[in-house]
């Protein structure tokens, strides 16, 4: 990855390329597109690359000076505030201690936007029904992939040996196809 920007916006820059590889690496097979907002690190040439043309998602962006296109998030900005206070350096505070912050914040029944539930509910309960589409589709193309097996070789069991050219090397033993 060959990072072009300079100062402050190249190592907001390789920030979020850094954490959208951990995202990806998760979740990645759930997400189709990404929205943000104008901040410069969404600006980057080096993010718009990873995100469309390594992982083929579509990044939108939030209207400037348009917070309710983006409602839920700014909400849960507002929330997070509750916990680390504006003009808080994050130098100072521990992974840990963020994820501790988010999961109260998951956790929390969301009244209007997730009709009472909580988004860790949410997520949990749209994550296994995707995996289970994922198994259902699995299953339904190992069945057709078996299904266009057997046809081939019903057909090859068809195959009149007499007809074949002796000037080819072709080799079939009905025994094994059977």
């Amino acid at each position: 990855m060959a990072i072009t920007t300079k100062g402050f916006s190249a190592v907001c820059s390789v920030r979020l390329i850094l954490a959208i590889y951990h995202f990806y690496k998760n979740y990645g097979k759930w997400v189709r597109t990404i929205t943000a907002d104008n901040g410069i690190e969404f600006m980057s040439w080096d993010f718009l690359e990873v995100v469309q043309q390594e992982y083929k998602t579509k990044i939108y962006y939030a209207t400037p000076s348009s917070p309710q296109e983006r409602g839920t998030n700014e909400y849960k900005n507002r929330e997070l505030r509750v916990f680390i206070p504006k003009k808080t350096t994050f130098r100072t505070i521990k992974q840990k201690d963020l994820e501790v912050i988010a999961d109260k914040i998951n956790r929390k029944p969301m009244r209007i936007a997730l009709q009472g539930s909580t988004p860790y509910e949410r997520f949990n309960k749209e994550y296994r029904n995707m995996e289970r589409y994922k198994e259902r589709y699995i299953k339904q193309k190992i069945k057709k992939y078996e299904q266009k097996l057997a046809e081939e070789i019903n057909a090859l069991k068809d195959v009149n040996l007499t007809d074949i050219d002796d000037d080819k090397d072709v080799k079939v033993d009905i025994d094994d196809i059977s």
